[in-house]
């Protein structure tokens, strides 16, 4: 299933706990709003198109100047359980979303087996402070770990 939601980030919000209520009342406000099911919608009408019909509107669409996205957050659930292959047990688990056209950085978030883990890609020459992301994500998690205790 694929949507899409257009959220601001409350980066201005000092406080962690805060900040992801902000996050979640966003979220929760724009989820039955529609846009949603705007994206799913538009996927399912592109398998009523033929082939070749899509091929040229993607290729058309991906040529269109866009500057509202940079970035693109996605979330992932894996499995609950540990997945294993001949007999060896799967340890973790790192998402990764390639970037494109004018997406110049993508985080992609998982769980799997009661962990989650974030990968995030970036194109160096458009973002080659990409580090200080990750470090904010990072200490961001960790302030949200520690007020749960």
């Amino acid at each position: 299933e694929v949507s899409a939601v257009f959220a601001n980030l409350p980066v201005g919000v000092a406080d962690p706990a805060q900040r992801l209520a902000a996050v979640t009342r966003q979220l929760s406000s724009l989820k039955p709003s529609g846009m949603a099911l705007g994206v799913d919608s538009m996927l399912n009408a592109a398998e009523l198109l033929p082939g070749t019909l899509f091929a040229v509107c993607a290729r058309a669409a991906a040529r269109l100047p866009q500057r509202a996205i940079s970035t693109m957050t996605t979330n992932v659930p894996g499995p609950r359980q540990p997945l294993y292959l001949l007999g060896r047990r799967m340890t973790e688990l790192f998402p990764y979303i390639p970037i494109g056209s004018e997406i110049r950085i993508t985080i992609g978030i998982a769980s799997y087996a009661g962990r989650l883990t974030c990968g995030v890609t970036g194109d160096h020459d458009a973002v080659p402070d990409l580090q200080v992301l990750c470090d904010g994500i990072e200490s961001a998690t960790e302030e949200l770990v520690a007020q749960v205790g």
